[in-house]
């Protein structure tokens, strides 16, 4: 694959943003996630969803350590699984509960609230991300670094990008370069204290794509420089050290490792076709779908005909396709789209709840953030609503 430097750089970009677009289960986050979403708060439309104002939702979706953010006349607050109001909307925008905390906006700065609603860390932040590892992702003036539970700076502010820990490292980035059409950065992976353990240079032997999953991170593989200048790369996997341990077997795009398979996209007689690769660089399921995302609690989903369905790691066709877009299995559940709505089908294929919501998403704690028009709300497994509709 031939790239230039400016769309190398997009290629690293889109990773965390198709991700979260499409229901990958990206739960960690990172700064191309905070540019985003501020454009969508800037108005700036997209073409990926149809309301716009549902797009501060797709960061993270539902309950997590038994409660769920909601919005009140535009303002930010926490529910319980009954549907209680447990922390009065009062927030200009809020993240989830993780390690106890969860990430909120007032007037433009954002700080972290216990599970009582307490201030814990206060409102000096210019953003601020879940806790992952215990460790959050902040900005301030424009840095990315680190805080502790305590609020403490355990990493200062100092990447131009950076993502939110996984496996124990955190994928970071400093500019080293900036034109009107090309961005360089000098790539790596810090640990918890900061310390660089993979660093590369400004002219890497590859280029980090993703954050660690199953012990290994997708990268692009440099392979040496075109005559006009561009790169040739090729998709790969590092190890913790650093070390390429695995180059695709077939000339292919690879993503991250879920339930020990990866998605591999390969093109053949002008078309793309993907399928799957284990740990040990071998095709498990050949390139044979029109597309597919990750694998989740057993079973990855893919189209042919334009139609979405299901198979398992085995490639066996468990759920034909048949839907106009589904979303990843999570709590036994997987939300399905047909005619501009949405509801739930099971392991199955049995449909669970019909569907009638114009959004929805995935299941977490037993509850499901729907939307209707452009309110959301929460509905339990048997479809009933633990908090209604509201914006």
């Amino acid at each position: 694959m031939i790239v230039n430097s400016r769309h190398l750089f997009l290629i690293v970009s889109l990773v965390a943003l198709t991700a979260t677009a499409h229901g990958q289960v990206r739960q960690r986050e990172s700064s191309w996630d905070q540019e985003w979403l501020r454009k969508i708060r800037n108005g700036q439309p997209n073409a990926d969803f149809k309301i716009d104002t549902l797009h501060q939702f797709e960061r993270n979706k539902g309950f997590s350590e038994g409660l769920a953010y909601v919005v009140v006349k535009g303002k930010w607050g926490f529910i319980n699984r009954a549907g209680d109001i447990i922390i009065k909307p009062q927030f200009d925008d809020a993240g989830c509960f993780r390690n106890g905390l969860a990430p909120v906006e007032r007037n433009g700065k954002w700080g972290y609230i216990d599970r009582n609603g307490k201030l814990v860390v206060d409102f000096v932040w210019d953003w601020g991300f879940e806790f992952y590892e215990e460790r959050a992702l902040v900005m301030l003036a424009g840095r990315w670094g680190y805080i502790d539970a305590s609020g403490k700076e355990v990493i200062k502010p100092q990447f131009d990008v950076a993502h939110s820990f996984s496996e124990g490292l955190a994928l970071v980035g400093l500019r080293t370069e900036r034109t009107k059409a090309i961005e360089h950065y000098d790539w790596g992976y810090v640990d918890r204290t900061g310390k660089w353990i993979i660093k590369q240079g400004v002219d890497p032997r590859y280029h980090p794509a993703g954050d660690f999953n199953d012990g290994l991170a997708h990268v692009h593989i440099l392979l040496g420089y075109h005559s006009t200048g561009d790169v040739m790369v090729e998709d790969g996997y590092i190890d913790k050290t650093g070390k390429v341990v695995m180059k695709p077997v077939i000339k292919g795009q690879g993503t991250d490792f879920y339930e020990g398979l990866a998605q591999i996209r390969v093109s053949a007689g002008g078309e793309e076709w993907y399928g799957f690769l284990n740990r040990n660089g071998q095709v498990v399921i050949e390139p044979k779908f029109e597309n597919a995302w990750h694998f989740s609690e057993g079973l990855a989903q893919i189209a042919q005909g334009k139609k979405w369905g299901f198979v398992d790691k085995q490639g066996t066709m468990i759920i034909g396709p048949q839907f106009d877009a589904v979303r990843y299995f999570a709590d036994g559940l997987a939300a399905f789209e047909v005619n501009g709505k949405w509801g739930f089908i099971d392991k199955s294929g049995r449909v669970i709840i019909n569907p009638r919501f114009d959004r929805a998403w995935n299941y977490s704690e037993g509850a499901v953030l729907i939307a209707v028009g452009d309110q959301v709300g929460y509905v339990d497994k048997a479809g009933n609503y633990i908090w209604p509709p509201s914006k």
